[in-house]
């Protein structure tokens, strides 16, 4: 994002009479945070520059009242965090912010093709989410106005879903569709629809989170114990349409290569990134994969076959997808995904609206029974896995890539730490036989902008709209913070070293499909991919 890193020099400063190590130039509220003193804050994040707009995070300062976030640490510093003077001035701010509530009543309020909701009368004029569409150069809301009558708005420019002004904002004011969640709470509890979910796989590393767990921490069994508690007849690992992706996008990045043709190769896994190219890029359209993403995919398998095999009809069959995106709900809409009359996906619960769900359903998330994905499309590996972050889709191609042109399977390419780093950008060499591959990989659409006018440099580019990847997404569970997104990776990467099976192409449950369902080119054409229009 925008924010400077530190210099690393370690300097002491002393907070209420301790004595405390911390780096010089980092934020002295983060580094108050970081050592358990309790702070309140709200427009703060330290993904941003901070805009001391709520000012509730003060401090004294060598004897000088101060906002903790606009101080850089430096040797010598003496913090009081809670003196008469710091708490009378705090109760006042926040009787302000509280007061400003009035004026703000007759704000207008707007949304983004009914995907996410700005209510204006929780605003608190904190930036965050300007900054947030902004550090994605996207910019499409902007601060209008200035003193009182100032006001987020929107501006010419097209969202394209990715949430992060939702996970920024500190006060609420920011939301998925209560509409469609209610929809959707209402379709599950009818017993004459067979309700079939589908869970992306970052959430099993950040809905514990809601619960009480610590970021990273895996809840799979506990998440699929509640979806089923909730109503859900069945619970599938969208992990395993990853596999099926990673299988096809090899094949297709070796096509490519082969004919030195529509080069480089985009992923297409992110719905972020395609609306992102469809509105800001679209002569970038023909480069991406048409490997359809693995939630759409998913829902085909689920609709095309396994309803089938299971004799259900496709009218009594409700699809739901559990993602961390709010980007999603655009994707399952898209009218040129639909097969056969029927999209491959109904609905989309975001990994926050599942835990309300859940919660609403007085679930006792951390002490229930854990309960494995159903067959036969619960079984993914390692490689389906690390799709949740960063680079996750690049390896998992790579390593399959590499057997299919060799017929071994790489020793060197199941983890490679530079790629899976999360820093924005990662421009990487791999050896291929006779071939070397140059890679870039984006988290954080901002980002691409440092790559987008070198693209005859690249072989192969992977592309998230979030940073970090879908850990980061937003529909996920706030706070987000880079130790919060490296916990998430930590978790998705712990899961893929521990895996029996790590190589897509060697699930026995995608061969089966491929034997059973994905017979033939024009059938895996039909269900798999897509041509971008």
């Amino acid at each position: 994002m925008e924010k400077k890193r530190s210099n690393m020099e370690e300097v002491t400063i002393k907070v209420d009479g301790k004595e405390i190590k911390a780096s010089k130039n980092d934020n002295l509220l983060d580094v108050l945070l970081k050592n358990h003193f309790s702070i309140p804050h709200l427009c703060y994040h330290p993904d941003f520059e901070p805009e001391e707009s709520c000012r509730m995070c003060l401090v004294e300062v060598n004897g000088r009242v101060k906002t903790s976030c606009g101080v850089k640490v430096k040797a010598g510093l003496d913090i009081i965090t809670a003196s008469d003077k710091v708490k009378r001035l705090r109760k006042i701010n926040a009787l302000l912010i509280a007061n400003s509530k009035n004026r703000k009543k007759t704000r207008s309020n707007f949304s983004f093709g009914e995907i996410i909701n700005y209510d204006m009368t929780k605003c608190i004029d904190c930036n965050n989410c300007v900054a947030a569409c902004r550090a994605q150069n996207v910019k499409a809301v902007k601060m209008g106005e200035y003193g009182v009558n100032q006001i987020i708005t929107k501006t010419e420019n097209s969202c394209v879903y990715c949430g992060q002004c939702l996970t920024h904002c500190p006060a609420g004011a920011i939301s998925t569709n209560e509409d469609e969640f209610k929809k959707i709470k209402d379709i599950i509890k009818d017993k004459k629809i067979i309700k079939v979910a589908q869970v992306a796989p970052s959430i099993r590393a950040a809905i514990g989170e809601e619960f009480g767990y610590k970021s990273g921490s895996i809840t799979t069994g506990e998440l699929v114990a509640a979806l089923k508690k909730i109503g859900f007849d069945y619970v599938f690992d969208t992990s395993l349409a990853a596999d099926i992706t990673t299988i096809e996008e090899a094949k297709e990045l070796i096509e490519r290569i082969k004919k030195n043709e529509k080069l480089p190769m985009f992923t297409s896994c992110c719905p972020g990134w395609v609306k992102y190219v469809k509105e800001y890029y679209p002569q970038l359209e023909p480069l991406l994969t048409t490997v359809l993403s693995p939630e759409i995919k998913m829902g085909n398998i689920i609709k095309h076959y396994f309803a089938k095999k299971m004799n259900i009809d496709l009218k009594k069959l409700y699809v739901v997808s559990i993602m961390p995106c709010t980007a999603k709900k655009w994707e399952v809409k898209r009218k040129e995904f639909i097969v056969d009359g029927s999209y491959p996906v109904d609905d989309v619960l975001t990994t926050v609206e599942t835990a309300k769900l859940i919660k609403e359903n007085n679930i006792d998330f951390k002490n229930i029974t854990q309960v494995e994905f159903d067959n036969p499309l619960g079984k993914a590996t390692g490689a389906g896995i690390i799709f949740g972050t960063t680079g996750g889709v690049m390896t998992a191609a790579l390593r399959t890539a590499y057997f299919l042109l060799t017929g071994i399977n790489p020793k060197d390419l199941y983890f490679r730490e530079e790629i899976v780093d999360i820093k924005g950008l990662k421009i990487i060499n791999v050896e291929f036989p006779g071939k070397t591959l140059r890679i870039a990989v984006v988290d954080g659409l901002g980002n691409y902008k440092q790559i987008s006018d070198k693209l005859d440099q690249f072989d192969y580019i992977e592309v998230m709209a979030c940073p970090g990847g879908c850990i980061g997404g937003g529909g996920q569970p706030k706070p987000i913070t880079d130790d919060v997104r490296k916990n998430r990776r930590d978790g998705l990467l712990g899961v893929d070293k521990k895996a029996i099976l790590r190589l897509a192409h060697e699930n026995p449950t995608v061969k089966k499909i491929y034997e059973e369902f994905l017979i033939d080119e024009k059938t895996t054409k039909k269900y798999c991919h897509y041509h971008p229009t």
